[in-house]
């Protein structure tokens, strides 16, 4: 995964992996897997990636991103999960408050100075 953080970003760092650890369904289900996601937009407000398999409206998710020099860890939840034309999905992700994370505040701190975004 080559991805960086755009020209006018706060961050110069790599990021190295991108891993969802814990995952809760619509319905109230608790799915521990740890999986590499494709990374596609990551700012302090938006998450976006490619995915295999749809995956439905107000699923929350725990994202670890590995840069080169540290690890952050945050909750996203989904709001849309589009359909492209080589069979997979681009799930679009807001960065979620409402499950408090320790780690959240380092995405903030990361991304300081502006909306700016990690680009693919």
């Amino acid at each position: 995964m080559n991805l960086s953080c755009s020209e006018n970003a706060y961050c110069s760092h790599q990021i190295v992996k991108v891993t969802v650890t814990d995952i809760y369904t619509p319905n109230g289900n608790y799915i521990h897997k740890e999986y590499r996601i494709q990374v596609d937009e990551l700012s302090s407000q938006f998450f976006r990636y490619i995915s295999k398999f749809p995956v439905p409206a107000e699923t929350r998710m725990l994202i670890r991103v590995l840069f080169e020099d540290r690890k952050l860890w945050f909750w996203t939840k989904v709001f849309l999960s589009v359909k492209l034309s080589e069979g997979t999905y681009r799930v679009y992700c807001a960065i979620s408050d409402d499950r408090p994370y320790p780690a959240n505040t380092g995405l903030q701190q990361l991304f300081a100075y502006g909306e700016n975004s990690v680009n693919h």
